[in-house]
């Protein structure tokens, strides 16, 4: 039986709250590593995935964490410019998860 490859996914979300449904995600990111050689020195991803999120209806952004949004104006648009429903990006994001070269590893 031969093994399937492992290919290594770290997230990064961005956020206007810390409550899972209450506030919303605003982006997803991944990165796809396979580590091939030295784990020190091979961290170049071979796929990455990005995508950003309108909020969910009726959610309500959290006070201070708007208010921290407010000093960062270059990641909020980061973060918000070209936003899709959920339905639409997290599609997205299990096609790209299984065109990986190998079994994904969280």
């Amino acid at each position: 039986m031969k093994k399937q490859n492992e290919v290594y996914v770290s997230f990064d979300i961005e956020a206007d709250g810390r409550i899972p449904g209450y506030n919303s995600m605003l982006s997803i990111g991944a990165a796809a590593f396979v580590l091939t050689g030295d784990a020190v020195t091979d961290r170049r991803p071979i796929n990455i995935f990005a995508a950003n999120i309108l909020p969910l209806p009726g959610a309500v952004a959290d006070k201070d964490t708007a208010e921290w949004w407010l000093t960062q104006p270059k990641a909020w648009k980061a973060a918000t410019e070209d936003a899709h429903p959920a339905e639409v990006q997290v599609p997205r994001l299990v096609w790209w998860l299984n065109q990986l070269p190998g079994k994904p590893i969280f």
